[in-house]
């Protein structure tokens, strides 16, 4: 597994921060922990359907009844740890909206792609079981519906004067290249530049396919 990276770890921390429930003590709090890196680990080496509860519970040292008292299934776990994820990126959106770049709407965009490329660990095997699929959980239509809130509120600007069907799909179109960059961020054997990802994505989504160049040339080995 990649080593992870400060930044990473930051991000995560602030995942685990927000899923704090209030009154929730700090036994609890270590035994989730122990969970999800025990989830991690054995996503890591077969695919989720061969997970089992008894399996998670014999390597995160717990036993079943401690399990259910937290969670009340595999898919469950995975479940909030999307919902993690995408609080924590409503979270830096609603930052930048705040105090926008002075380039505005591309800039804003390109900021949020960056920093969840590079925060996100593309070695989580949990992230690839979501792109895999989860019974029930429908990822990708919940980040669409996280996508469709943020042009609501208008970001890009004018967004917010859409109709609502033509918000619908604006929304679809940028989860779809998104998660599709995401697919491609944790497939890779070899780490590609965040900030190059972050661009890609930007210009394709607000210029098309020829609406912008990338800053550098990126190349296959020879």
């Amino acid at each position: 597994q990649a080593p992870r990276t400060a930044g990473r770890q930051d991000f995560l921390d602030k995942c685990q921060e927000r899923s704090r429930t209030p009154g929730m003590d700090i036994r609890r709090r270590r035994t989730r922990l122990r969970l999800d890196r025990a989830l991690k680990q054995l996503l890591s080496e077969r695919p989720l359907a061969d997970v089992s509860v008894g399996m998670l519970c014999k390597r995160a040292g717990v036993t079943r009844q401690t399990f259910y008292d937290n969670y009340g299934g595999i898919p469950q776990m995975l479940d909030a740890y999307l919902t993690l994820l995408l609080s924590e990126i409503e979270a830096r959106h609603a930052r930048l909206m705040d105090h926008p770049p002075p380039e505005e709407t591309a800039e804003r965009m390109r900021a949020l792609a960056q920093s969840v490329f590079a925060d996100i660990d593309p070695a989580d095997a949990r992230l690839r079981a979501l792109f895999d699929g989860v019974p029930g959980l429908a990822a990708e239509r919940r980040f669409a519906a996280l996508v469709e809130g943020f042009l609501e509120r208008g970001d890009p600007c004018g967004d917010a004067l859409l109709e609502p069907d033509a918000r619908r799909v604006h929304a679809h179109f940028f989860t779809g290249a998104f998660i599709g960059l995401l697919r491609l961020w944790v497939s890779d054997a070899s780490p590609r530049d965040p900030a190059l990802m972050a661009h890609y994505f930007t210009s394709l989504a607000l210029g098309g396919r020829f609406g912008s160049t990338a800053p550098h040339t990126e190349r296959s080995p020879s």
